[in-house]
């Protein structure tokens, strides 16, 4: 497939993009203004659900996320540098792709292993992962001038996107440096499977974190995983503003559109900095740290 131009850079598309560890699966990444003329390395974000970010006629609800334009914008104003975007589209896997292995290994994710959502044999969260750090980075390190440094790179996706993007970030915070994770589906599961996420916490320094939720639709049932997960980051030693970030989007449903309109927020916030007009609020718990 061709290049195409969007929001000022190109659309290049590695095709269906072959793995010994999961089903083949198409891989888009988006070049953003300026690539072809400067020879400085960029940062890397690896969104899941690619199908949903870039264009309105791929996407599954009819409504892409606008990352690429939003970031061109940002990149414009100065207030990130320049960024590639990588989007990995799904496959009908999507749940056992996404949904993190580790939790589900102790007595309490047993219920859940056994659950009519998915079985043990369909938990391919860590097989996912491996694709992406051992075949598809490495492919886009040669094929594209990437920064090698792990703070500029980002693992960004919502929903289950969401909780794949933080579970991998905890299991490779030596690759990826930052994690963008947008109404994260904390009411999947009870306390314990936030906790045990929160275990794999690595020492503050080391990774940033964003994640935020709506207040309706199922993101409203998202606010016990959000504070109980915030609390960990605090207890951690992770600082808001410089380690943790989390917010609560007042009237946001659980909808691309939704997270189209804020995906500019952990943009800046893990590659620039959060303006203090921001729209959103924090959430309690993090809230309270900052005041």
């Amino acid at each position: 497939m061709a290049p195409r131009r969007l929001a000022g850079g190109w659309l290049d598309s590695l095709g269906i993009t072959a793995s010994a560890h999961v089903a083949p699966r198409r891989v888009d990444v988006w070049l953003p203004p300026g690539y072809a003329r400067h020879a400085a390395p960029s940062a890397v974000i690896y969104a899941h659900d690619g199908q949903n970010l870039f264009d309105a006629h791929e996407a599954y609800s009819g409504v892409d996320w606008g990352i690429a334009p939003t970031a061109a914008r940002l990149m414009a104003e100065g207030a990130i540098g320049s960024v590639i975007i990588v989007g990995i589209w799904n496959t009908p896997a999507r749940i056992g792709e996404y949904l993190p292995r580790r939790p589900l290994l102790s007595a309490d994710g047993a219920a859940l292993r056994a659950s009519a959502m998915l079985n043990a044999g369909a938990i391919r969260s860590d097989a996912y992962l491996r694709f992406i750090v051992d075949e598809l980075k490495p492919l886009i390190d040669a094929r594209y001038r990437t920064s090698a440094d792990p703070a500029a790179t980002m693992v960004l996706g919502a929903s289950m996107g969401g909780l794949i993007s933080l579970y991998g970030a905890l299991e490779y915070p030596a690759i990826f440096g930052a994690a963008a994770c947008l109404s994260p589906h904390w009411s999947l599961a009870g306390p314990w499977f936030v906790d045990a996420l929160a275990e794999r916490l690595p020492a503050p320094g080391r990774l940033r974190i964003y994640h935020d939720r709506g207040t309706l639709g199922i993101d409203a049932g998202y606010a016990a995983g959000q504070q109980r997960f915030d609390a960990a980051l605090l207890q951690r030693g992770y600082q808001p503003g410089r380690d943790a970030w989390s917010y609560v989007a007042e009237g946001a449903d659980h909808h691309e559109a939704a997270w189209r309109e804020r995906v500019a927020t952990p943009l800046r916030a893990l590659f620039g900095a959060v303006p203090d007009d921001h729209s959103a609020r924090r959430s309690p718990a993090l809230r309270a740290a900052r005041e």
